[in-house]
């Protein structure tokens, strides 16, 4: 009996959350901020929805399907500071497939009086009749998934290297010289005489700073401390990397660096 208590308490308690958080959404719109709690999802949603209608939809005209049964969905992010990007269409099947997709190129910089603190995913499914233009089901607003790329068709680049597209080349060299010039050798290793390779993997962003610097493998003594120190000291260089990009947008790619430790005479000498 103590079992099945404990377990409908548990249940309760879920049940509990799950609710609490439906509710806990923030205002993204200065029109939001005074409305009660319970009906701020909803608002949000009708500023979004008004929108797209007044800045996004009326830019292009009506939107055909290759199949009256398809649905058309238009998607773009926005950043913290209210500009959006990456809009898009897509017609989809109704098992969820997509048939085609087009990148839109549409003169609208950012959306007015958003209050937002965190990137956005916005989806917004086309009326099948005008009166159901104003449906708030019609429009998701989530957070934003960050994506992370280790093949692009553009590599991200280090800064000098604009106009080679070869990462191995350029960039490639141009890396190795800033690590052999910038690393610390740790006193730690030195002493005990450590050498080899530490593999570091970090993200180069779409704004080409250097993030998520992680150790992948490490010799010890300090080595991967010293590794992830010169990977993170390039976000204080006087130019960023040049980001990758895939098709027409600027993408987050991970790079896998080996950093190599080797002893100078003088160090291998050393009693």
């Amino acid at each position: 009996m103590k079992l099945v208590h404990f377990s409908i308490v548990l249940a309760i308690l879920l049940l509990t959350n799950i609710l609490a958080g439906q509710n806990n959404v923030s205002p993204i719109f200065d029109q939001c901020k005074g409305v009660e709690p319970s009906a701020i999802n909803n608002c949000n949603k009708q500023e979004m929805l008004h929108f797209i209608n007044q800045e996004i939809l009326l830019t292009f005209g009506g939107v055909k399907k290759t199949n009256p049964m398809n649905d058309i969905v238009l998607g773009f992010d926005v950043k913290k500071d209210g500009k959006i990007q990456n809009i898009t269409l897509t017609e989809r099947t109704p098992s969820m497939m997509f048939v085609t997709s087009a990148q839109l190129n549409i003169d609208v910089k950012k959306i007015p009086n958003f209050t937002g603190n965190s990137d956005l995913s916005i989806s917004y499914i086309f009326t099948k009749t005008q009166s159901d233009s104003q449906d708030l089901k019609l429009v998701t607003i989530s957070p934003m998934q960050v994506e992370i790329f280790k093949v692009v068709e553009k590599m991200p680049r280090f800064p000098g290297c604009e106009f080679d597209n070869d990462y191995n080349g350029c960039s490639n060299k141009k890396l190795d010289k800033y690590i052999d010039k910038n690393i610390v050798y740790p006193e730690e290793a030195i002493n005990n005489k450590v050498e080899g390779t530490v593999i570091i993997e970090f993200v180069v962003t779409e704004e080409g700073l250097v993030t998520d610097a992680k150790v992948k493998k490490d010799i010890g003594f300090g080595c991967g401390q010293a590794a992830i120190d010169v990977i993170e000291s390039m976000n204080f260089m006087p130019e960023r990397w040049i980001s990758g990009a895939q098709r027409t947008r600027l993408v987050n790619v991970l790079i896998t660096k080996p950093i190599e430790f080797k002893l100078d005479k003088k160090h291998k000498n050393k009693d």
